[in-house]
């Protein structure tokens, strides 16, 4: 009787381990897909910027002297040819006025000497060496003169004064910068680039930024120089000019995105996913895909880019029918059975027909 007893326990318990067994064979995961779109040849991408003057000049004197009066503040706005500041002058003033004395005093001797030239009175060598003597006098004319209007520094461009280096009283050699200058007009933005991109440069059919402040307009970039040799993190430097759009908005150490298209035939035969589809396992990145029999197979992709979008731009080995698994990647496995769920009509909101 026991015996029997144990044998039907033994049966039951089977049968509860073979019908739990049964019904976890038969869960099948409910997915939702999607299908392939192909990759235009153009793509976007999209760095971090920053504003900055397009010139910054350290102005000085041409002189050195002693500063009489500085007649701008720090963040000034100038105007090209207008007076920064004076040395004091007294002595460069003094200087001109001694040679034009002597210049002056030499011209009339000169020109009594040329009348006796022309009279066979005096020699050729003579008066050679006077006109010589003259034309010396002359450049050292000059020069006096140019130092004294050396003591007036002027403003070579429109702009804000950053930076003055000097106060008044204070002695200064002829370059010391005195002022630092801003250029007011254009600007310009200093962004990196990777290899991937430098290498394909010249396909860049569009760049334009945009400011971090909400509104801020599009502004047209017109790249002037791309470094030729990578930093230390392997990035680029360019510098663009900004020469459309709402560039008076953006002021020297403002971020911007910066946002490049290219015009990259190697991307054609690509795809467009999106983000959620694609996941990474031991470095590698892949997708799954489901054959007419409910299958799911995982398959290697290469991811290249954002698109325009937001989509990733992804290679690989694909069927223009192929359906994509477009959430839940990271559940499934290999070979596993799906149920696809049908997408729902956009004019039947909440399948309610």
């Amino acid at each position: 009787m026991k015996l029997n007893l144990f044998v039907v326990l033994l049966f039951v318990a089977g049968m509860i381990s073979c019908t739990n067994k049964t019904k976890k064979e038969n869960f099948v995961r409910s997915v939702k897909v999607i299908t392939l779109k192909s990759q235009p040849d153009r793509i976007m991408k999209t760095y971090s910027g920053i504003v900055k003057e397009s010139m910054e000049i350290d102005l000085g004197f041409s002189t050195a002297g002693k500063i009489e009066r500085i007649l701008v503040k720090e963040g000034e706005y100038v105007r090209q040819g207008e007076v920064l500041a004076r040395l004091e002058s007294k002595d460069y003033a003094l200087g001109v006025e001694a040679l034009q004395i002597q210049y002056d005093q030499l011209y009339d001797e000169v020109a009594r000497m040329k009348s006796l030239y022309d009279k066979k009175s005096l020699s050729g060598n003579d008066y050679e060496k006077a006109v010589a003597g003259l034309k010396q006098l002359n450049v050292q004319l000059q020069t006096s003169k140019n130092k004294l209007e050396y003591t007036c520094l002027k403003s070579p461009v429109d702009g804000y004064i950053r930076m003055v280096n000097y106060e008044e009283s204070e002695m200064v050699n002829a370059g010391t910068p005195v002022f630092t200058i801003m250029e007011d007009g254009n600007k310009q933005v200093n962004f990196d680039i990777p290899s991937s991109l430098y290498t394909k440069k010249d396909s860049i059919i569009d760049i334009y930024c945009t400011g971090n402040v909400t509104g801020e307009k599009q502004s047209e970039l017109k790249i002037r120089s791309v470094s030729p040799k990578a930093d230390n993190n392997q990035m680029f430097k360019v510098t663009a000019d900004i020469i459309s759009g709402s560039a008076q908005s953006y002021v020297p150490g403002m971020n911007v995105n910066v946002i490049v298209q290219i015009n990259d035939n190697s991307n054609i035969g690509g795809y467009l996913l999106p983000i959620q589809t694609v996941f990474e396992d031991s470095g590698q990145n892949f997708v799954w895909t489901v054959d007419d029999n409910g299958i799911v197979n995982r398959k290697a992709v290469i991811v290249d880019g954002l698109s325009e979008g937001g989509l990733y731009i992804v290679h690989g080995s694909f069927r223009p029918d192929d359906r994509i698994v477009a959430a839940g990647v990271n559940s499934l496995a290999d070979g596993e059975s799906v149920n696809i769920i049908d997408s729902v009509s956009e004019t039947n909101i909440g399948g309610l027909l």
